[in-house]
This record gives structure tokens, C-alpha cells and sequence, in this order.
């Protein structure tokens, strides 16, 4: 596992090399890291990558606007307030090898566009990086958006992390943004 200073350093020459605030790279590397948890976790089936994560993995990280949470559409499962808490619980509590903890006692579950035919979750929670603070957001579409009924299997990329030695491979990645594989 690479320690907390050797990520925070490498995250700090990140932030020299690209201009970006080390802020920001602190917050992809906990979306980064929580997608990774996704991915080998009961539920990577059930979650379609959408939104700006989806292009900033789709361009290996080089995807020039900033992304500050996961856009994720349901598939096959219930998008209920309880039932996405104990889901996004169990996948935040997944082994990784790295030392970002999530703070499950913050974890949030709020309904949005609940009169609409299509509604959906935000999901919150506060991450660690040490003594670092991460706040961490999600936003869960339910099934049954016309369009996106014949998600089927998706492709397989690797994507290259923040972290230079990390990688992780997304089991599961549509082009969501079309609709279609």
C-alpha cells in the first residue's frame, strides 16, 4: 500500500506539473478511489458510469474540465433511501489498497426530482486522507430512463489514476451519454 505522504507528495507534484488546485486532485483521487471500490464490489453491475467521472475516465484523466462528483444511472436495483444507504455502505467498506478512509457515520442519502417519473439519490459522504478532509458526492439516477432500458455488457478500459503505479480497471463502463453500447 503507498502511504498517505507518498500520495499526498505525488498528489503535489501532480498539482505543480498541471495547475490544478491540489484541492481538486484530492477530490478526483477520492472519486477515483471510491469508482475503484465500485468496480470490485457485488454492485458493479448494478451502476452505469455517466456524466464528467465517465469522460474523465474515457480520456485516461486528460478530460480538461474539472469533475467534483460521480454520476452514476441504477440498473436492477432499488433506488430507495435505505436500500441506497446499505448499498453505497457496502461499497464504500471494500478492502483497497490504499489509505482513503470513509467516514460511513457521515454517509447521506437525500431523494431529489422525487415527483418526477424519473427520480433518483444524492449520496454524500466524508473521506480521509489521513488528517485530509474529502467531501465526496454522488448523484443516482433510477432505471427505466427511456433510452437506457438495453444497457447491455459494457467495455473493459484501463484507466492510469492520479496516482503514477495505480491502475484500475472499470469492469463495467457505458457510453451513457449516448444511450447506447
Amino acid at each position: 500500500m503507498n502511504s498517505v505522504a507518498s500520495i499526498k507528495d505525488r498528489l503535489k507534484n501532480k498539482s505543480r506539473e498541471t495547475g490544478r488546485t491540489l484541492q481538486e486532485l484530492f477530490t478526483l483521487y477520492g472519486l477515483e478511489r471510491t469508482i475503484y471500490r465500485l468496480s470490485i464490489s457485488r454492485y458493479r453491475e448494478n451502476f452505469v458510469l455517466k456524466g464528467g467521472i465517465f469522460l474523465y475516465a474515457l480520456y485516461r484523466g486528460n478530460y480538461p474540465r474539472s469533475t467534483t462528483d460521480i454520476d452514476l444511472l441504477a440498473q436492477r436495483i432499488s433506488n430507495a433511501e435505505a436500500d441506497m444507504r446499505a448499498v453505497f455502505s457496502d461499497i464504500l467498506s471494500q478492502e483497497a489498497d490504499d489509505p482513503l478512509c470513509f467516514d460511513l457515520e457521515t454517509l447521506n442519502v437525500t431523494p431529489i426530482t422525487e415527483f418526477k417519473e424519473y427520480h433518483g439519490v444524492n449520496v454524500s459522504v466524508t473521506a480521509y486522507l489521513d488528517r485530509t478532509k474529502i467531501l465526496l458526492l454522488f448523484h443516482q439516477c433510477c432505471t427505466g430512463i427511456p433510452g437506457f432500458s438495453h444497457l447491455g455488457p459494457g467495455c473493459v478500459i484501463s484507466v492510469l489514476e492520479l496516482i503514477e503505479h495505480q491502475r484500475m480497471e472499470l469492469l463495467r463502463i457505458h457510453l451513457a451519454l449516448f444511450g447506447k453500447d
